[in-house]
């Protein structure tokens, strides 16, 4: 009987290795994708304008008001939302959390 509890116990423990191994790697491939967002920053551009620096994130060489953080966050959203189409609105709901 005690062999039979042991081999059921092996089981079991095997089973939650295995279910921790699938959830870190779940947990792992939002990392990559971090890290391709993240090469991604490096290349935008930056402006200098009025002698502060901002980030050109969609490279066009202008000062988009989504791009000044002189502004009121809802202005730079809504200046944002209207360049959005509605595909891109809907791809942001999609994206998993970034665990830092």
């Amino acid at each position: 009987m005690t062999l039979l509890k042991k081999g059921i116990a092996r089981i079991i423990i095997a089973v939650i290795v295995i279910a921790a191994l699938y959830a870190t790697h779940l947990f792992l491939k939002p990392i990559s994708k971090l890290k391709a967002s993240i090469a991604q920053y490096a290349t935008a551009g930056t402006l200098k304008i009025e002698g502060e620096t901002f980030r050109d994130l969609n490279r066009n060489g202008l000062l988009d008001a989504y791009e000044d953080h002189r502004l009121l966050t809802e202005e730079r959203v809504d200046d944002l939302l209207s360049q959005m189409t509605l595909e891109e609105k809907v791809g942001q709901m999609f994206h998993p959390p970034v665990l830092i």
